[in-house]
């Protein structure tokens, strides 16, 4: 299989296949629900983001090989600011006793905080949100006005070694160090005096074991951004054009050169049996070094699916949908990904509204998945 590499939001449609369409989508993945009233009671997941995603809320530190439980795993050595931002966060219940804070995870460019409203509040969210913003902004402000002393006080310093070289040095050692604790990267003021992008993102959960799932996964945060670190490759999103096909991809775009390819395509109408029988022959078939590409539709091919990223084999996935920015896989795929046994692709561009499967997308993926094995 050869194919070429382009940047990323490279050719749109220029399949081999005639009648490739679009999928069909519906308005979802929206920042707020349309229908929910976010006063009331309910669990809430918000994200916020720094302006430009400057990095100046502290370092990631920590051995990945270890949990994050451990006291030298992965985790977030927080700056100056980032303190002052916790310290809103844990301080939003003394202006709203309604709220409780269930988990918080601060990371260099942005804040997770897991919160929960347990009696109606008397304003929206928002204005909750917009109030810990404010309060942020303050501390960023006297983070940048320490920023500017210290630069004016090391001039000085500059200055003033033309007829005390000795005791500026010393001087210089002492404004170093101090520059180094609150100083910001340049241009990260983004606009002026605020710390956060506009708006935020939010999450009403609404089923259970969500809840669970979402502090392990905020708190798990440090230690998936050193991975993704360490192996940026394989997580970067680009745009290749294999089988004749633009496509977007993640993941090791080695696997398309394996010696052994096979497509996963499992009937949903054949017997018990049979299927079995299929799902063994390309588990074996992946054993012994062989890549499984599918879309992964039916619940047969899900099962292989599963099986082979549990067992730590090499799969292609197909997706119906492209990449977001700052895109990052999920769960199995993660660890998958980070290994090195797993790649990424869409034929389609990114959308930010749900995607309906159609019969006929179905068929194009798998299609594709031929093409790609051959």
């Amino acid at each position: 299989m050869k194919f070429s590499l382009k940047t990323f939001g490279g050719e749109g449609k220029n399949s081999y296949l005639s009648g490739m369409e679009r999928n069909e989508t519906i308005p979802s993945y929206k920042r707020r629900m349309n229908d929910w009233d976010y006063s009331q009671p309910r669990i809430y997941m918000l994200t916020l983001t720094t302006e430009g995603r400057q990095p100046v809320l502290g370092t990631l530190v920590g051995d990945v090989s270890l949990p994050t439980t451990d006291p030298n795993g992965p985790c977030l050595l927080p700056s100056a600011l980032g303190e002052a931002v916790l310290q809103e966060v844990d301080g939003i219940p003394r202006y709203y006793p309604q709220i409780s804070i269930i988990a918080r995870q601060l990371m260099p460019d942005h804040l997770h905080i897991l919160l929960y409203v347990m009696h109606p509040l008397p304003v929206h969210l928002g204005q909750v949100v917009s109030g810990f913003k404010a309060g942020c902004n303050r501390k960023w402000r006297e983070t940048q006005r320490q920023g500017e002393t210290t630069q004016r006080q090391g001039e000085t310093t500059q200055r003033q070694s033309r007829w005390a070289p000795d005791q500026a040095a010393k001087q210089g050692e002492k404004q170093g160090t101090d520059q180094g604790a609150c100083r910001v990267p340049d241009g990260s003021a983004g606009r002026k005096g605020l710390l956060w992008e506009q708006g935020y993102h939010d999450r009403v959960l609404s089923g259970q074991g969500q809840l669970q799932r979402l502090v392990d996964y905020i708190r798990e945060n440090p230690r998936r951004s050193l991975v993704k670190r360490q192996h940026a490759g394989w997580f970067h999103a680009t745009t290749i054009t294999a089988a004749g096909t633009s496509l977007h991809a993640v993941g090791n775009l080695q696997l398309l050169q394996a010696l052994q390819r096979r497509a996963v395509r499992v009937s949903s109408r054949i017997t018990e049996e049979e299927r079995s029988r299929q799902q063994q022959e390309l588990l074996g078939a992946a054993r012994e070094g062989c890549v499984l590409i599918s879309p992964f539709i039916s619940s047969g091919e899900r099962f292989v699916e599963e099986a082979a990223l549990q067992e730590g084999l090499s799969v292609v996935k197909l997706l119906p949908n492209g990449f977001a920015p700052f895109y990052k896989p999920q769960g199995s795929y993660f660890e998958a990904c980070a290994e090195g046994r797993l790649l990424l692709l869409s034929p389609y561009e990114y959308t930010t509204q749900k995607v309906v499967l159609t019969r006929g997308v179905c068929n194009y993926l798998n299609v594709l998945a031929a093409r790609l094995a051959e």
